[in-house]
């Protein structure tokens, strides 16, 4: 590097004991000659680098993530905490743990905000330092105070089992909206917990696994030389408070990070480009995630994302909803995972097939909720109408209908996108800046470029060659992908708004905060398109086509699950749960 690049930084000296002071480099100004330092001196910046390498390869504990501990000037408490300080930065897993038992019983011993923090920072770095998954590496210690500790897992059916949980991400404190109660204070370490269920048991389950909130609490029982210490992997949805040293103390909890840990899975943007265009190589196990372990005691809400979108889009979403105790309580949440460059009526086969294997599987005694945004709203859309017969596949081909129909045997995958009945088990659906009528945007010129771009897979491209050439109404040289789909003139758009929706649904759109609705767009959508007259009801928020992140949007949502709680025989449910 030349010396005027160097020169031009600024550089900061660490100084060691034993080091002499060595002066700063100021920016443009040469370094000057200075005497050698005397002891240890100033290490080279590789020295330092080796010297965590080497920390890191040996197997010691990595520096911690956690905050420092209050100070306190004197008592067992200052004790406490010096040692919960002490943990924090040493690299030897076994004097870690050693100091975090000792400050943790010390901290425990009292009731008091300082010395629950203490508390909670010793507890987290322990797990950080000594635990493989939910797991301890080792379960007896001899701590500074000398007090030998031996530490368990309880089994308590409350509990997260310990079996289910494969690791824990530290929560980075990334605070919820102050309308949003999903965080609180106590005792305990909130974490999110990692669970890879076997897919053969659970083949709905991320595929990269669960985040579930787990709040880490301990107990510990000091009988002569020996302490008894348990842990606990509560969870914060179910219980409150607990036993510690003979006292109930309430329990800290935090739902919002392992929401938004679950719906964040890579790069959005490039995941929606990828999906868009490379529709031949989507290879996910499967299309509806379930973003929780399955409850049979909640209510499936199905989100289904749009064009040019990934279920992240729904992370915030949910946080919104979940702020609401009783949706918390009677709702669960999945998402609905898809190449969304496939043809309309081939996403929402996938989906209808995909429901019907959850179905199968899975009781669902109060049916489903239907979330759609854009053209995840016409694939929910075709979950809740029927096809009527072969009406729609005749409305789809007009006067070629009768040819095309002799070829349906050799063309299965044509066959049931356009001939299908609608799902029992949707119940309601929420269709959220929904182009019922279509987008002009799909006509615009460089939609035809990108829908060129699009590479579909050989099951699609065979199922239209196979009719192709007895087809004359429809322009079928190039396979149809979603974007043409979403056209005005799209005949499988025209056809499904002939059919009525046969479940109640409700209707959210944005009017970008013009307020000249009948006659607004999102920017995307036009009111014309997204109004339904047949809706039981319909709000315009003052927000472009990512209306759904709209807090006026959020709390339709809620009302409207609150709403459907009530028909679906949860009245009792609808009620605000007594604590939190």
């Amino acid at each position: 590097m030349p010396d005027a690049l160097v020169h031009e930084k600024r550089i900061m000296n660490i100084r060691v004991p034993g080091s002499t002071r060595v002066p700063r480099v100021e920016a443009g100004v040469p370094p000057t000659e200075s005497k050698p330092s005397r002891g240890m001196g100033i290490l080279p910046m590789s020295c330092w680098i080796i010297f965590f390498s080497v920390a890191a390869i040996s197997g010691c504990a990595p520096i911690s993530k956690y905050p420092a501990p209050p100070r306190v000037r004197e008592g067992a408490l200052a004790q406490a905490g010096r040692w919960a300080a002490s943990a924090r930065r040493s690299l030897d897993e076994k004097a870690v743990s050693e100091k975090c038992l000792a400050s943790l019983r010390a901290a425990l011993a009292e009731d008091s905000p300082q010395a629950r923090d203490i508390a909670n920072i010793a507890l987290g770095r322990f797990v950080e330092s000594n635990f493989d998954g939910a797991r301890p590496r080792e379960t007896e210690f001899t701590g500074p105070d000398g007090i030998v500790y031996h530490v368990r897992i309880a089994k308590n059916p409350r509990d997260w089992p310990a079996a289910l949980l494969n690791g824990f991400e530290p929560i980075r404190r990334a605070h919820a909206p102050a309308a949003a109660p999903l965080q609180w204070e106590g005792w305990g370490v909130p974490v999110i917990g990692v669970s890879r269920p076997d897919r053969a048991a659970q083949p709905f389950a991320p595929s990269q696994g669960y985040r579930l909130p787990v709040t880490v609490a301990a107990d510990m029982h000091t009988r002569g030389g020996a302490c008894e210490t348990t842990v606990r992997f509560l969870n914060p949805e179910v219980t409150k408070s607990v036993s510690i040293e003979g006292k109930q103390r309430p329990v800290a909890g935090d739902l919002y990070a392992p929401n938004l840990a679950t719906f964040r899975r890579g790069n959005p943007l490039v995941l929606s480009l990828r999906w868009l265009f490379q529709v031949d190589r989507f290879s996910y196990p499967t299309r509806l995630i379930f973003m929780q372990p399955y409850d049979p005691e909640r209510i499936p809400v199905v989100l289904v994302h749009g064009l040019l979108s990934t279920p992240t889009m729904w992370g915030e979403v949910v946080n919104g909803l979940q702020a609401d105790p009783v949706i918390r309580k009677n709702f669960q949440f999945w998402a609905f995972f898809y190449p969304t460059g496939q043809p309309i009526p081939v996403s929402a086969l996938d989906l209808r097939n995909d429901l019907r294997a959850a179905e199968g599987r899975y009781p669902l005694p109060r049916g489903l909720v239907l979330v759609g945004h854009s053209m995840g709203g016409i694939i929910s859309r075709a979950q809740a109408t029927g096809s009527g017969g072969n009406a729609l596949f005749g409305d789809v081909f007009g006067t070629d209908a009768a040819r095309v129909a002799r070829r349906l045997p050799n063309a299965p995958l044509l066959r049931d996108s356009l001939v299908f009945e609608r799902d029992k088990n949707v119940r309601r659906v929420v269709f959220v800046c929904v182009p019922h009528q279509g987008s002009t945007m799909a006509l615009a010129g460089p939609s035809g470029f990108f829908a060129s771009l699009i590479r579909l897979p050989s099951n699609i491209v065979g199922a239209v060659e196979e009719v192709a050439d007895g087809v004359t109404t429809l322009d079928l040289r190039r396979p149809p992908t979603s974007i043409a789909g979403l056209s005005p003139r799209s005949p499988f758009l025209r056809a499904l708004n002939r059919r009525p929706i046969e479940v109640p649904h409700h209707t959210i759109l944005g009017d970008r905060g013009r307020g000249d609705s009948p006659n607004s767009s999102d920017g995307v959508v036009r009111y014309s398109s997204a109004h339904l007259a047949t809706a039981e009801s319909e709000l315009v928020v003052p927000s472009g086509h990512g209306s759904f992140r709209h807090p006026a949007a959020i709390a339709e949502m809620r009302r409207i699950l609150r709403k459907h709680l009530l028909s679906a025989g949860g009245i009792g449910s609808a009620k605000e749960p007594a604590g939190r």
